[in-house]
């Protein structure tokens, strides 16, 4: 064999096998490829999708118990505690007990908890928008509504 052909052979694409036809598979490379949290731009924000969800979740549900905010995320309780911890020791989240029932601590974002995840949110959106930008509006608006249809079942 040539070098010529044994360059060729090397560039010629790999027979997949199933993979291509696998829900899992695809879900997987799309994540990787519409991942924020992969993209250098959220870097600046220093979260982890974690706690990204966290901050989303008290942005839209303010006082809520970490019971809730561990379900909201689906998390276990004692998992979402070292979320918690890091995100109160940046003064992103405070816990206090809640006003109307003294038995739990309220959870909620302070100020700065509330600017950053804003921030955050809007380069989240942008990366993602851009990283589907080949999807129609109603493609994109299907496929969400595919996906929600498994993890939901």
């Amino acid at each position: 064999m040539s070098s010529r052909e044994s360059t060729s052979a090397a560039e010629a694409p790999l027979d997949q096998g199933p993979m291509p036809d696998l829900v899992g598979y695809n879900c997987k490379r799309a994540f990787i490829a519409i991942d924020p949290f992969s993209d250098e731009r959220m870097a600046g924000y220093q979260l982890r999708s974690t706690d990204f969800a966290v901050l989303n979740l008290l942005y839209f549900n303010p006082e809520v118990s970490q019971k809730q905010a561990a379900s909201g995320i689906h998390v276990s309780a004692p998992n979402l505690a070292p979320i918690l911890d890091r995100l109160e020791s940046r003064g992103l989240v405070q816990r206090r007990r809640h006003p109307g029932d003294k038995r739990f601590q309220a959870l909620s974002l302070t100020a700065e908890g509330r600017r950053l995840y804003v921030e955050a949110e809007r380069a989240a959106l942008e990366i993602e928008h851009e990283a589907t930008r080949m999807l129609s509006p109603s493609e994109r608006k299907q496929l969400v509504a595919l996906l929600r249809k498994i993890y939901l079942a």
